[in-house]
């Protein structure tokens, strides 16, 4: 496995990340350190069932180790994180993502009413033999200031920049700048107001027609219909050269029925401008990544989410929710069921429901560790104008959570 920290249009390589993280935690000795570990491994078993085909039931293996830890009085902190999946035909859509970094707190002022964290990381991201060409190598770096003006309100606010570099398909190479600002609010009346916006800029690669880029094997296919796959989507105009810009914000209303169970209320909108993604990839329903493959920066969005959770005395907790989203796609061209472009662009609605199981096993028996079993149920109906993504699908996953 390659582990290069290349960066794409001459921008900061590994090294800075490496530089970064020796600023922050090279006078710091860690004498006093506290380590953790996260452990999980689970699988889930669902069936998807594209418009006017039968359903084809199918299993994914998914896998995660992060361990880390924290020194310095707790103000600073080093990780990593190792995710492994596994979806569809076994290997097909398999994929690893690593990822290393660390973050520092400084407080300024007593009582915590001012706190600034900075923090760096690099992810390395393999995929399995289908999507190999969309690999693809980052780093990121952020600055965030917290702010506590009166028992009950929290301000924050900060900067992340990220670079990726996909070393067999530049025309996915990009850069992002985010800023944001988001207000959280505890009331008397054990409600919890969450309000935040997101501004983002990225910038693209300089490249060629993303309509060139050839198919990724002439056998199999994502979408089930027999024709060859297609690793990239029809894009409906050109990249301008212009900035791409998204406007993201969201209001979350949450409410204490008891002291165990709670309510909550989530609108999300997100607004593209700018120039449109110059390619995006195409992969199957389900198997879906929207912070990377499935841009952001390529579709608006308008969802709503309800949910209700309730945790038992014994340390189990059990949550009910549902989702409702839009999403229109700015240069996505839709596909029909031979996966030939169409004169218009893709449009999604979303429809979700999902119940989720948190059981902790053997209570008061492993001291510092804690095991769970992680448990839940989902259905999920997709209509979109692509044929390759209108689909019903249900399912189920069981897994298990280890914390030391």
């Amino acid at each position: 496995m390659s582990c290069s920290l290349k960066a794409p249009g001459g921008g900061p390589s590994g090294a800075f990340v490496v530089a970064i993280l020796a600023l922050l935690f090279g006078s710091s000795t860690p004498v006093l350190a506290q380590p953790a570990v996260t452990a999980q491994l689970g699988g889930s078993f669902d069936s998807v069932a594209l418009s006017g085909e039968e359903a084809l039931w199918r299993g994914a293996l998914a896998g995660r180790v992060a361990p880390e830890i924290q020194f310095a009085g707790e103000r600073a902190r080093v990780f990593y994180v190792l995710d492994g999946a596994s979806a569809g035909e076994p290997g097909s859509w398999r994929s690893m993502d690593q990822r290393l970094g660390g973050t520092y707190r400084l407080d300024l002022g007593g009582g915590g009413q001012a706190r600034v964290f900075l923090g760096a990381d690099a992810t390395f991201r393999r995929n399995g033999e289908l999507w190999r060409d969309v690999n693809f190598d980052a780093w990121g770096a952020g600055l965030n200031l917290e702010l506590r003006p009166r028992a009950g309100a929290t301000l924050r606010t900060g900067y992340r920049v990220d670079d990726r570099s996909f070393a067999n398909a530049p025309e996915l190479d990009h850069s992002q700048h985010e800023g944001f600002v988001s207000l959280n609010l505890n009331l008397r009346t054990r409600t919890t107001l969450i309000s935040e916006a997101r501004m983002g800029w990225k910038g693209y690669a300089p490249q060629v027609s993303p309509l060139a880029l050839p198919p990724v094997s002439p056998t199999g296919n994502s979408r089930g219909r027999g024709a060859t796959l297609r690793l990239f989507v029809p894009i409906a105009s050109a990249a301008t050269g212009e900035t791409a810009r998204q406007l993201t914000w969201l209001v979350r209303v949450a409410q204490s029925l008891t002291d165990r169970t709670g309510l909550a209320l989530q609108y999300t909108r997100r607004d593209p401008s700018g120039s449109p993604p110059s390619a995006l990839v195409a992969i199957p329903p389900q198997v879906l990544d929207d912070e990377v493959y499935d841009d952001p920066f390529a579709s608006d969005r308008r969802a709503w989410r309800a949910s209700v959770k309730h945790a038992f005395a014994s340390g189990a907790a059990v949550e009910l929710s549902g989702t409702t989203e839009r999403r229109e796609y700015v240069s996505a061209v839709a596909t029909d069921a031979a996966g030939e472009p169409l004169p218009f662009t893709r449009s999604d609605r979303i429809e979700r429901a999902e119940v989720e199981l948190l059981l902790p096993l053997l209570p008061g028996r492993t001291g510092d560790v804690a095991l769970s079993l992680e448990a839940g149920m989902g259905l999920l109906r997709r209509r979109s104008n692509d044929d390759a993504y209108d689909y019903r699908s249900s399912g189920f996953s069981l897994g298990l959570r280890l914390e030391y």
